[in-house]
C-alpha cells in the first residue's frame, strides 16, 4: 500500500471529516486504524466531532490506512484512534470526525495555511470535542483527580466550555 494521496479542497470554506471503516470490512488489515475522507463546507453545517489531542514526538509515528493508501500519525493519535475506533466498531450508526493530522495536508503549506484560520470554526461547529489525555500512566490518576473535583463542583465532564473557548460544544475525556 502507497501513501495517500489528498485531493485538493474545491473551495475557501471545505474542510475534510474521517469516519472508520468498520473491521468487517478490512479483513486483510486485522484491526489496524483505517478512516474514510469526504470533504464538506462549513456552511452545510455537518455533524461531527472533532478530536483534541497532544501531537507529541513528530518523528514517533505509525501508520493508518486512509482509502486506498497509508498516512503517518503521530503515535499519541494513533493510540487515540485505536481507542475511539474500538468503541466505534461497537456503536450503530455512522459518524464523522475531525482530527487535523488527517484532515489537513500536513505537507501542503499553502493548505495548511487555508486550514488553520477555520479551525475555530471547525472546533465550534463540532457536535462535540472529545480530548485524549494520552495512555493510562500513573500520573493519570492526578488527572482523574481533578476532574473528579471539577465535577463535585457541579461541573460534568459534558458540561458546555463555551466561556472557555467562545463555543458551545461538550467536552469528553478519553483515557
Amino acid at each position: 500500500m502507497g501513501s495517500f494521496e489528498y485531493t485538493h479542497l474545491r473551495s475557501g470554506d471545505s474542510f475534510r471529516l474521517f469516519k472508520f471503516l468498520p473491521w468487517e470490512s478490512q479483513p486483510d488489515r486485522g484491526r489496524d486504524v483505517a478512516v474514510s475522507l469526504t470533504e464538506v463546507r462549513i456552511s452545510e453545517k455537518p455533524t461531527y466531532r472533532a478530536l483534541s489531542y497532544t501531537w507529541g514526538d513528530l518523528k514517533d509515528t505509525l501508520s493508518i490506512s486512509v482509502e486506498n493508501g497509508s498516512l503517518h500519525v503521530t503515535t499519541n493519535l494513533h493510540a487515540f484512534l485505536r481507542q475511539l475506533q474500538s468503541r466505534e466498531n461497537k456503536s450503530d450508526g455512522e459518524k464523522w470526525f475531525w482530527a487535523d493530522q488527517i484532515c489537513i495536508n500536513q505537507h501542503d503549506t499553502s493548505e495548511r495555511n487555508q486550514q488553520v484560520p477555520l479551525m475555530g470554526d471547525i472546533y465550534r461547529l463540532s457536535q462535540e470535542s472529545l480530548v485524549w489525555l494520552g495512555k493510562t500512566t500513573e500520573h493519570m490518576q492526578d488527572v482523574t483527580t481533578v476532574i473528579q473535583s471539577i465535577e463535585t463542583l457541579g461541573i460534568d465532564s459534558r458540561t458546555p466550555v463555551s466561556e472557555a473557548i467562545g463555543k458551545a460544544t461538550e467536552v469528553n475525556f478519553f483515557n
